[in-house]
């Protein structure tokens, strides 16, 4: 039976949300005789520097008895070692990964939670045309940069969009941007009328069109609203089929995301406790041995 909700007017973006920094963060959500366990980790730190995500993420799974784990991994994804650069195991292991890994050793079915190009393109065409349009130029264009970057050479507008073409077809979606439309954003967007001669170099002129900036820079319009339109409410949504699902949810996203999405698990489940500083622990997939897990994310059951 449904019983939770979720109302996706008061999902908000990271820059006009409350921070509850430092991070990682716990906001332990209990209501119902259930728990909401959502810890916004700091994202692809280097564990040995910065172990915290870590501490937070064995801390919840020895307090509290996990039943499901929700997490900010693509749905396509079979396993953790399929998705790159998680690595396992090693040193700088993927802090998202280790809650997956965790939740696997101890046989908890875990969720993952994130959208994908395919999903960006259709839910910001949903909003609007150009949206779509303006998103799949800036990928294409940030493609054609590091082809330059890494041959020393310019990429040409059939290569790279026959590149990106290739790219949508493994989550079995079939571009439609047109060389037409991909030159006419160019020209209307960015203020150059593109050619394979300047594909490559048009990124070096609009860096706030590139990732988000993490030492504070605003972070660039497209992505945000990516974040807005299509992750942020895939992942609520998920997070909410598992506590309709389970008793003790945990939930292992980038603090920004709960940032965004505070204000629709307050309205749903009330007013959180938040924890901010985590017992030192060692990491168990380092001080085990290596198990082999056939086990698959719930979304590919």
């Amino acid at each position: 039976m449904i019983k939770y909700v979720p109302n996706m007017k008061l999902l908000t973006t990271w820059l006009e949300s409350k921070k509850f920094e430092p991070y990682p963060v716990a906001a332990i959500f209990e209501f119902d005789g259930k728990r909401l366990i959502y810890i916004g980790t700091q994202h692809n730190v280097i564990e040995s520097k910065s172990p915290e995500s870590f501490y937070a993420i064995n801390y919840a799974f020895k307090k509290y008895n996990i039943d499901c784990v929700v997490t900010e991994f693509e749905h396509h994804w079979k396993s953790i070692e399929e998705k790159p650069f998680t690595n396992v195991g090693k040193e700088d292991m993927n802090e998202l990964a280790y809650s997956v890994y965790v939740a696997r050793s101890r046989n908890i079915p875990f969720v993952f939670a994130d959208t994908n190009y395919a999903d960006w393109i259709q839910d910001l065409g949903k909003i609007s045309p150009d949206r779509a349009i303006k998103m799949q130029t800036m990928w294409i264009l940030i493609d054609a940069l590091k082809y330059k970057q890494a041959f020393n050479k310019n990429d040409n507008i059939k290569h790279a969009l026959d590149i990106f073409r290739y790219k949508l077809s493994k989550f079995g979606y079939t571009m439609s941007l047109t060389a037409d439309e991909f030159k006419k954003c160019c020209e209307m967007d960015f203020g150059c009328i593109v050619s394979d001669e300047n594909l490559s170099d048009i990124l070096n002129n609009f860096t706030n069109w590139d990732y988000p900036n993490l030492d504070g820079a605003m972070p660039n319009k497209i992505w945000a609203e990516i974040d807005l339109y299509s992750r942020d409410p895939y992942m609520i949504n998920e997070i909410f089929k598992a506590i309709n699902k389970y008793n003790t949810v945990l939930v292992t996203m980038g603090a920004g995301h709960y940032e965004s999405q505070r204000l629709v698990f307050e309205n749903a489940f009330g007013k959180p406790t938040y924890i901010h500083d985590f017992p030192p622990s060692e990491r168990i997939d380092i001080i085990a041995p290596k198990i082999p897990f056939e086990q698959k994310s719930e979304n590919q059951k």
